[in-house]
């Protein structure tokens, strides 16, 4: 199970995720910052009326985390 939470800057994205992450027994929160962190230069902030440039980052932070999660939740072979 996969949940996503959006929204703007401040507005308790990673509280939520925290608790909502901390009910399940096996559970991993990655947060945005992590991948906005990776953009050097050229980075486009969201807001209420976000850019199709602002945009196009949030849907590889999405891609990334999507990759990672599924990463980090393969069995280990032995």
């Amino acid at each position: 199970m996969i949940f996503l939470i959006t929204g703007v800057m401040a507005s308790g994205k990673s509280t939520v995720a925290e608790l909502l992450a901390r009910r399940f027994e096996k559970s991993v929160h990655l947060r945005g910052d992590i991948f906005r962190k990776m953009i050097v230069s050229g980075r486009e902030e969201m807001s209420e009326k976000p850019s199709s440039e602002a945009l196009s980052h949030s849907i590889c932070v999405i891609a990334l985390q999507s990759r990672r999660r599924s990463d980090t939740t393969r069995p280990v072979s032995r």
